[in-house]
């Protein structure tokens, strides 16, 4: 008796493909433009910082965003279950994309100091978003098929797409947001990605389950 063969995706996967591609358009954007940011004089909104120190600053930024997703996959898989912690994720990174908006104006908070601090709080809470964001929302792809379903690594390729898209896309903005001053920047970056944030959590409740692990470290 042949088996019958599925056509089509499943319905969650539209919302994970855009949700993935903003949020690289995010950070791939955010990533090109936080040197020029740091080297960039007071008035425009920067913080005039030399070269070496600014690229020591995206050193490390770049090694967390790694570095965190270990973390973030082990509340996933024994506390909190994958949509969950997409969901923390993606607000805990809107969070940090406005925390760095507010420290580019000088209109919102004069002092130097305060918008540095502010800024490295931004970029701290911007990393642990990733943590929790990045590693899970490729596991719940997987998790939209059954182990033996044909259209699986078809659907991981139209996913892995949107990250190519997203970074596409924010190659060819890239000069535009360059142009703009201070908060504008990363504003219009965020803006970007919480819009599309918002269709995975608000639309896509009913074809995106919260998956748990079978065993539980904590009994």
């Amino acid at each position: 008796m042949s088996e019958t063969v599925k056509e089509g995706h499943p319905k969650g996967l539209s919302s994970l493909f855009f949700t993935e591609m903003w949020e690289r358009f995010s950070y791939y954007g955010m990533r090109a433009l936080l040197t020029i940011f740091l080297t960039a004089e007071l008035a425009t909104g920067g913080f005039g910082m030399n070269r070496t120190d600014s690229l020591a600053i995206y050193g490390l930024f770049t090694a967390l965003v790694y570095l965190t997703p270990i973390i973030g996959g082990w509340f996933a898989d024994n506390l909190i279950g994958q949509r969950k912690s997409i969901y923390i994720g993606g607000i805990t990174m809107a969070i940090g994309q406005f925390l760095l908006a507010a420290s580019s104006s000088a209109a919102i908070i004069s002092d130097i100091d305060s918008r540095l601090s502010i800024f490295y709080l931004g970029l701290g809470v911007l990393i642990l978003g990733n943590g929790f964001f990045k590693p899970n929302i490729s596991t719940i792809v997987g998790d939209l098929y059954e182990n033996d379903d044909p259209r699986k690594d078809s659907g991981f390729t139209i996913f892995y797409m949107g990250i190519n898209i997203g970074g596409w896309i924010i190659t060819l903005h890239c000069r535009n947001f360059r142009r703009e001053s201070g908060m504008a920047i990363w504003v219009l970056i965020c803006r970007y990605w919480n819009v599309n944030w918002c269709d995975l959590v608000l639309l896509e409740k009913k074809y995106i389950r919260n998956t748990w692990p079978t065993t539980r470290c904590c009994g």
